[in-house]
């Protein structure tokens, strides 16, 4: 509810983004529904215009519309026989045409600086009146995106948009001209052959018959430019660029998380300060696993403790394959240290150090929230450390 309400001015004034405002007052009483139809009429005439808000102001006809305008829509997707992804990249690029397209400027910036002459388009039957679409093939490879253009271009007519369509053939001169003919049959077979070369319509050029000015001026005119050389249509080149930098921001805020987590402080404090502090926590890791180790040793006997691994098979490489699964690079020198002290035998050594993923796992558990296959994975890493090392202990593998 809007308080203290005055009618607009009726006023013109001068701004930069001129809008349309409207305003009415409407009042709904509690626990009752209002439906508001918001009707903007276009027309060649006043009485054209007045005409199809009288028509729209019944609500009736709004709804008939509506299924008017679905029917329709479904007819003409079964007709050009594409999907709904392909109806928004379509309707991209057709906003591309009539707005702004980010790529136009990069287009531009490689072309020479210099006045175009748009009645050099004629000789070619080109007007440039009308937005084009400029398609360049260099490899009969390539010709499955005129099809895909022909299908947006027809998709786009079907709007009631004009455009015209310029493919242009850059297959080094030959006798046998391969890419030219496929363009032609591709044309041929999509029934819009009875649209070449006319006003609104496609045009089929080749680069060689083309002077290097008016294909600068046909790259300066044209609202869109798909080019095979790259194989990426130029006007999704900010959007692919924006996706990959959404990705890499995704990873950094995944990076980043972990580091908050670990108290890592990166964009603080530097990466020198991280690092040591990252090494003093795995030395100190380090330490007091070794103390523990040692002092296991210690009141049990390593005599003991050598003869309860060396002399079973299957429990060396069992006890060595879990130590390795701790998540931290300590895992790895305990086991090695293990090793060099004579309490485990090599095919242990070699169990430990096939799970051992360091900081890994911690990692996996982070990132991936699935904690069934993060499982999957540990148990998987141990089983396969376990085998290889009782493999090795059968087989009497040593160094």
């Amino acid at each position: 509810m809007v308080k203290n309400s005055s009618p607009f001015s009726k006023k013109i004034g001068l701004v930069t983004e001129p809008v349309v405002a409207l305003k009415r007052t409407m009042k709904t009483k509690k626990q009752e529904k209002t439906e508001i139809n918001l009707i903007i009429a276009v027309g060649e005439t006043k009485e054209k215009v007045i005409e199809n808000i009288k028509k729209y102001s019944v609500e009736e006809n709004i709804k008939k519309a509506f299924e008017l305008s679905k029917a329709k829509n479904e007819a003409q997707t079964r007709y050009l026989r594409i999907k709904g992804s392909q109806i928004r990249d379509y309707q991209k690029i057709l906003s591309y045409i009539i707005f702004n397209n980010p790529s136009k400027k990069l287009n531009l910036e490689k072309l020479p600086k210099q006045k175009y002459s748009q009645s050099e388009l004629w000789k070619y039957g080109i007007s440039g009146d009308i937005p084009i679409i400029l398609v360049k093939i260099k490899d009969s490879n390539d010709t499955y995106v005129v099809k895909e253009t022909l299908k947006a271009y027809e998709f786009i007519r079907t709007k009631g948009f004009e455009t015209e369509l310029v493919i242009i053939d850059e297959e080094k001169y030959s006798y046998e001209n391969y890419v030219m003919e496929d363009i032609e049959e591709v044309i041929l077979n999509s029934q819009l052959s009875y649209l070449k070369n006319i006003r609104g319509g496609i045009f089929q050029l080749n680069k060689n018959e083309i002077s290097k000015e008016d294909m600068n001026l046909l790259q300066f005119i044209a609202g869109i430019i798909i080019d095979l050389i790259v194989h990426i249509i130029n006007n999704k080149i900010i959007n692919k660029q924006n996706s990959k930098e959404m990705v890499e921001e995704n990873e950094e805020d995944e990076i980043g998380h972990i580091c908050e987590e670990e108290h890592c402080h990166c964009n603080e404090s530097g990466i020198l300060k991280s690092s040591i502090h990252h090494t003093l926590s795995i030395f100190l890791f380090i330490i007091i696993i070794t103390f523990i180790i040692n002092t296991v040793v210690h009141f049990v006997g390593e005599d003991i403790i050598a003869s309860w691994i060396l002399n079973k098979p299957v429990i060396g490489p069992l006890i060595t394959s879990l130590i390795g699964l701790i998540p931290n690079c300590a895992a790895s020198v305990i086991i090695t240290n293990m090793y060099l002290e004579n309490v485990i035998s090599v095919s242990s050594l070699i169990s430990g150090l096939l799970t051992g993923a360091g900081v890994g796992l911690a990692v996996l558990f982070k990132i991936n929230k699935d904690v069934k296959d993060n499982i999957k994975v540990v148990i998987l890493l141990y089983l396969i450390g376990v085998i290889s090392g009782i493999v090795l202990e059968l087989i009497g593998f040593k160094i």
